[in-house]
This record gives C-alpha cells, structure tokens and sequence, in this order.
C-alpha cells in the first residue's frame, strides 16, 4: 500500500513539475520584453503591435485596470490579461505615467 501510494505522488509530481513546465517555455512565450512593440492608446481602445502581430482591444472589452509597480495590467473580457510592462516605454517615464493616467481615466468611466 505505501509503495503504490509512493508510486502515485511520484507520477503526481512528475506530471506536475516537467509536463506542465514544458507548457510554459514554447517558442514565443517570455519574450514580451525583449521583442520591439508599440503600444498605443486610442479613443476608440487599446492598439499593442508586436512586428507583424497587431492586437486591438476596444474600451468596452476592458474590465479593470490595475497599475502596480513595473507594469500595468489590463483585464480583458474574455480573453487573458495583458500585461504592459513599462519597459515598453523606455527610460521616458512621463510617457508611460501619462498612458497609465489616461488608461486608468477611460476605464474607470
């Protein structure tokens, strides 16, 4: 009983830490930071280009807004969160404190 009670959190862990840590590292994944994006505000939403990738989130498709130190994050309706990182931004701070005012403005309305 104790071996196969052994053998089941062995594969338990096993599962938990190799296959699902291999989920996370696809090419593609992590390099949010080191890739060149444009990230622009609009009144109509959100517009983030990452080379050939444009996304497009409209203001009604946001639900919350959360500014934190090094980053913001914007809670999309039905897809994942988008997380800006003021990296981004470069070493111009009163852009990206600029865009998190005018973000957190439009939101909270």
């Amino acid at each position: 009983m104790t071996s196969a009670l052994l053998a089941a959190f062995a594969g338990i862990t096993w599962y938990a830490i190799f296959m699902r840590w291999s989920y996370r590292h696809r090419p593609g994944r992590g390099t949010e930071s080191s890739h060149e994006t444009g990230i622009q505000a609009s009144p109509d939403g959100l517009i983030v280009r990452r080379g050939a990738v444009e996304t497009r989130i409209g203001w009604d498709g946001v639900r919350k807004v959360s500014s934190n130190k090094g980053h913001l994050a914007v809670f999309v309706e039905g897809a994942d969160m988008l997380i800006i990182p003021d990296d981004w931004f470069g070493r111009d701070s009163a852009r990206c404190a600029a865009f998190k005012d005018y973000v957190t403005a439009k939101v909270s309305r």
